[in-house]
């Protein structure tokens, strides 16, 4: 679950929503808690945050509320530019936050065996560093299927018709996956934070570099 601030007013604002939505938020983690550990169900239950200047002095308090309410885990993570943004976003600005973020040593400090705090510094370097492929290779392992039963080459196309490869009312999942189009592979215009960034570079090693032992455990 995304909570992008610590307090009704910012989260308000980010959210675009009543100030009341917050602590109702809030207040369904603690239910969902509840019910998981009644239950003894096995599930983790986790939340994230996007770090931004409006929310970069919260995130610390949000982080001790999240632990008290026993959910598994809080993430924080830098935004990412979509090709298809809308916003006006000042990503040079939000670099800024990120760099000067002095709260990443407490929240981490909160970690326990019941109660996870993860900051991705690695994801935040990625946007500062040209990738070593230029091309995605990591197509043969990913899809996604929106309402409409269309299957996209990826989740950050959707919407886009050059990218679908089918839809499932019409052939089956087989039959488009094998017939899918293998051409569209290029990164020119795909966002710098991918979710198929890692299996890139993995295959890009295997193929390109000849790593031996690049899966040694």
């Amino acid at each position: 679950m995304s909570i992008d601030a610590g307090t009704p007013e910012t989260y308000s604002k980010i959210h675009r929503t009543n100030k009341e939505d917050f602590e109702i938020l809030l207040k369904n983690l603690e239910i969902a808690v509840n019910i998981r550990n009644k239950n003894g169900y096995d599930c983790a239950i986790g939340t994230q945050a996007i770090l931004l200047e409006e929310n970069s002095n919260e995130l610390y308090d949000l982080a001790c509320k999240l632990k008290d309410i026993g959910v598994d885990y809080f993430v924080i993570k830098p935004y990412t530019s979509h090709p298809y943004k809308k916003d006006n976003l000042n990503m040079d600005k939000l670099m800024d936050t990120w760099v000067q973020f002095s709260d990443s040593l407490r929240i981490s400090g909160l970690s326990n065996d019941k109660f996870n705090t993860i900051v991705r510094y690695n994801t935040f370097d990625k946007q500062t560093k040209e990738r070593d492929y230029d091309e995605c290779n990591a197509l043969d392992f990913w899809a996604y299927i929106d309402s409409c039963g269309d299957v996209y080459s990826c989740s950050t196309y959707l919407g886009n018709k050059d990218h679908v490869y089918g839809n499932l009312y019409k052939n089956t999942f087989k039959h488009i996956w094998d017939n899918k189009n293998k051409n569209n592979t290029n990164i020119n215009g795909c966002r710098k934070i991918c979710r198929m960034d890692k299996i890139n570079k993995y295959l890009y090693d295997l193929k390109y570099k000849k790593i031996k032992h690049v899966n040694f455990i």
